[in-house]
């Protein structure tokens, strides 16, 4: 499927800008979905065999580079935010929490009080 879409460049030349491309969110030649069905199957898959499946299941031919080419740039993306993301570590109430393990496990606790660990 072809589409036509307006391109933008400064009269000095240089890079091209493509809206379509950057408000459809493209990566390399693939949409989101395709792009997260091929990372989807890389991480199971090897890359022919990804071509394979693609070919075989959903009648899609692409090259081994192509698998390799975009589902690199979907993990640098998500490398890329995962520098952004800030995770914030559970308070745990140490004394509350080992208190529900001893009634949950009493003769697992209990047994092993007064004992030295080898």
């Amino acid at each position: 499927m072809s589409v036509e879409r307006n391109v933008y460049q400064t009269s000095k030349g240089g890079k091209v800008f493509v809206p379509l491309e950057n408000k459809a969110r493209i990566i390399r030649c693939a949409t989101p979905r395709f792009a997260r069905m091929l990372s989807s199957k890389y991480a199971r898959l090897n890359a022919s065999d990804v071509c394979d499946d693609l070919l075989n299941n959903h009648g899609r031919a692409i090259s081994r580079g192509t698998v390799q080419l975009i589902t690199e740039r979907v993990g640098s993306i998500a490398q890329a935010k995962e520098e952004t993301w800030e995770y914030r570590t559970p308070v745990l109430d140490f004394e509350r929490e080992l208190e529900r393990v001893k009634s949950q496990y009493p003769k697992a606790v209990s047994g092993h009080r007064g004992r030295r660990q080898r």
